[in-house]
């Protein structure tokens, strides 16, 4: 029996699938490992078979449960065949934990969401460290009713503070991530994996310096690792660091080419150096290599749109949502194509479907806001912007346009205190948003008789900005004949 099991996962390392399913045929029954690896096998062929269908009838990529749905005949009687057997084994308790794991993947497979979570959820209380379960299990719950379906039903386990980390990053907490990684890195000091997350979750949290920290500790200790160095070269191109992205483009292509990772990395070195035809060959190359590789279509539709080509960024934009709809960076590009084209109830739906996936994320509420705007909708565009302010817009630019709403309905004071509260964020910069609030607080100010304060905002105003300074210096006259007139004589 061990020689027939050790030749079927010979035979499965060599992707032999059919073979490998045949040769184990006999001992399946009354073998755990044995009847998971055929079972496993023929699973695999049976994607193969869906796979050859998609591309032979011209269709780019489709989501598990489509495929299966329209998989050839014979793939779905075997599917079914094996799901049929594990469900009755299962009834008599004769399955391991990696068998309950395979009928949960067939069951999700299937579109049975709820049942696949609860064979999942079998599966990791008998072996808790079982990753692939955990894996799959992420996909098939909300943030919402996570601890009532999910976690309250696991058995206390230390695998269990991986898979929140995981889950946090997966829904986009990358507070919770960061701190669930931070006391998970104090136990297991020096893991790769755990450093990977913190990089990503800092990524996600716009927290740059630390990603890019946490980035380069990870390459000191095994410059070996591929993932995750997409998301890597993605903050060194926003850091516009050449010298840096050059270096890891150029060894990461010396190390290993043939990764959609790699691709990507040497794609956004291209698109750092304005040869937007080149990277978007590139990001395509990483697609060829993996067809779910969802940050492939969602640069490749970023350098279409730096080509003016929005049609073909368009369809790679949705070809990333079709694939995983809460991946909020191919909605948001889909708002800017549509944005382009001066689409902007279109526009607002992508964009509020990219805050739906990241909530927390001002960058959504600022894009929303403008669209709105644009469409002179200015309640909502009001709306949006507060929500980026409470959001702690890193950008900058909520509070200025949401005090010019402000002004635009009539509602003054709360428009100078957004005025006065930008002025004292930014420390009063030299750009036409500073000189736009010194010189509506000075009228302001003005208008409410307070002078003192009103000459030192047009003050302000005359000696920073030349081209105000005609205007400012009427201001301040007009200010000075108010103050004298106001006074007791």
């Amino acid at each position: 029996m061990q020689d027939k099991l050790n030749l079927g996962r010979t035979l499965f390392d060599l992707k032999e699938y059919r073979k490998c399913a045949h040769s184990l045929h006999s001992i399946a029954p009354s073998n755990q490992s044995a009847l998971f690896l055929r079972n496993f096998a023929t699973f695999l062929v049976c994607e193969q078979k869906s796979e050859e269908q998609n591309l032979e009838s011209g269709d780019k990529i489709q989501a598990s449960s489509q495929s299966g749905a329209q998989a050839g005949t014979s793939q779905n009687k075997e599917m079914m065949g094996i799901e049929a057997s594990l469900r009755q084994l299962r009834e008599a308790n004769s399955l391991s934990a990696i068998n309950l794991y395979m009928l949960g993947v067939l069951l999700k497979h299937k579109n049975c969401k709820d049942e696949a979570r609860e064979v999942l959820i079998e599966a990791l209380n008998k072996m808790p460290l079982l990753w692939s379960a955990w894996l799959e299990l992420a996909s098939l719950i909300s943030q919402k009713d996570a601890r009532s379906l999910v976690f309250d039903k696991l058995r206390d386990h230390w695998a269990k503070n991986f898979y929140y980390a995981c889950f946090f990053l997966d829904k986009q907490q990358a507070k919770d991530s960061i701190d669930m990684n931070g006391c998970l890195y104090r136990t297991f000091k020096g893991s790769v994996f755990i450093m990977n997350q913190i990089a990503h979750a800092s990524y996600i949290s716009l927290e740059y310096d630390v990603a890019i920290d946490w980035f380069q500790r990870l390459l000191r200790q095994d410059p070996y690792r591929y993932e995750n160095l997409d998301l890597y070269s993605n903050i060194l191109y926003i850091k516009e660091n050449y010298g840096e992205l050059a270096n890891l483009a150029f060894n990461i292509f010396q190390n290993d080419k043939y990764r959609p990772e790699s691709c990507c990395v040497i794609g956004n070195y291209y698109s750092l150096r304005g040869d937007h035809q080149k990277s978007a060959l590139y990001f395509m190359r990483a697609i060829k290599l993996d067809k779910k590789f969802i940050s492939a279509w969602t640069l490749m539709g970023h350098e279409y749109l730096e080509m003016k080509n929005t049609s073909a960024a368009i369809e790679s934009y949705r070809t990333a949502v079709d694939t995983d709809p809460t991946d909020f960076r191919a909605w948001y590009g889909l708002g800017q194509a549509y944005e382009m084209n001066a689409m902007y109830s279109y526009a607002t739906h992508y964009y509020a479907n990219a805050a739906l996936a990241k909530p927390q994320d001002s960058r959504m509420w600022n894009a929303m806001s403008n669209c709105y705007e644009k469409m002179d909708k200015k309640a909502e565009a009001k709306k949006c912007s507060e929500r980026a302010e409470r959001f702690k817009d890193k950008e900058g630019i909520a509070l200025h346009k949401l005090a010019k709403l402000y002004v635009s309905i009539g509602d003054l004071d709360k428009a100078a205190f957004c005025f006065k509260l930008n002025l004292k964020r930014k420390d009063m910069e030299e750009t036409s948003e500073t000189s736009e609030a010194l010189m509506f607080l000075a009228k302001y100010c003005r208008d409410k008789a307070k002078y003192e304060e009103a000459m030192q905002f047009a003050r302000h105003l005359h000696d920073r900005f030349v081209t105000e300074r005609e205007e400012a210096g009427a201001l301040i006259r007009d200010i000075s004949a108010l103050a004298q007139r106001g006074r007791p004589g």
